[in-house]
Parts: C-alpha cells; structure tokens; sequence
C-alpha cells in the first residue's frame, strides 16, 4: 500500500499479498513471487504489533510464497516480488526514495559542473545519466494501480506532471 490506506490491520496486509503476488504471477510474470513484509528488521520478533501479527498470518497464507520481513535497503539491494506494509510506511518510503534520487542527481550535478575535467566526464557519462534518470523518474511512471476494486483505477501522485499522467 503506497499510501490509500495509512491505518491497516493484519488482514489487510494478507490481502494486500494475496492482489500483489497475483499482479506479479499475472501482469509482471513472475512464477512464484516472493512476498516480503516492511518491517524495521528481518528477525521475526521486530516490527510494531501489525507487523508482527501480519507476519503470523502471512506465514500460514495458502499461495503466498512469504520470505519473512525485510528492510528498507532490501526494496534496492534484493527486493521481494511484492513488498507489502500500511500505507503510511508506504506512501514514506516511496516519497523518501523519490526524494533521495531527486537529491542525489542534484549533488552530482552540482559536482560535475564544479571544474572542467568534471564537465568533460560528465559530458561523457551523460548518456548513461540519462538513462538512470530514466529509470528513477516517477513521471515515467506516473501511477499504479490500485488493486482491490472492480474496475481498474491507477492512482498518482497529487503533484503529477501532465507527461506523468500522460
């Protein structure tokens, strides 16, 4: 949940990787999406009690191939198929990581025009910069969709540009 509904219960967050695990079979064509639980470590006995009933519950989830808990370094470094959470853990780590890619380009942007041997490779690697920037842009995006309903809504941010609902 990237942030629709921010005070979850545990049977929430089954359904939620019940919808996810079938969007990733079904739409991303993934065998048997591994599901991982948001949490503030990967030991079961970490996280807030949704977390750690959630667990519970995910654990004996029929269908749901459930890794256990992960962290947020785990969403780069070796993400799940499907990352379930509440949507206001959510809807902070998505604006988080958006907001973090938005300050690292600032920062080397800065950085490369701050003398001409920095300007020449940095003319150099501007295609792959480009190509980053490509794949961390969330106006590429634009929205998800929100599973759950009878019809298919994608939901966006508020602050989305025309190109990103375009």
């Amino acid at each position: 949940d990237a942030g629709a509904n921010p005070d979850s219960e545990p049977q929430h967050l089954v359904q939620n990787a019940i919808m996810g695990s079938a969007f990733a079979r079904h739409v991303l064509g993934r065998d048997n999406p591994t599901v991982g639980l948001m949490s503030n470590g990967t030991e079961e006995e970490k996280g807030n009690a949704l977390c750690k009933e959630s667990s519970k519950l995910l654990r004996h989830t029929p269908g749901i191939n459930f890794i256990g808990n992960v962290e947020g370094h785990d969403v780069w470094e070796t993400p799940p198929d499907v990352v379930v959470c509440d949507g206001f853990t959510g809807n902070v780590v998505l604006k988080n990581a958006e907001a973090l890619s938005h300050a690292i380009f600032s920062m080397v942007k800065s950085e490369i025009k701050s003398g001409f041997w920095t300007k020449m490779g940095g003319l150099l690697a501007k295609p792959a910069f480009k190509r980053v920037h490509h794949r961390t842009n969330p106006d590429e995006v634009g929205g998800m969709p929100l599973l759950g309903l009878n019809g298919i809504t994608i939901i966006s941010h508020g602050s989305a540009s025309p190109y990103a609902m375009k």
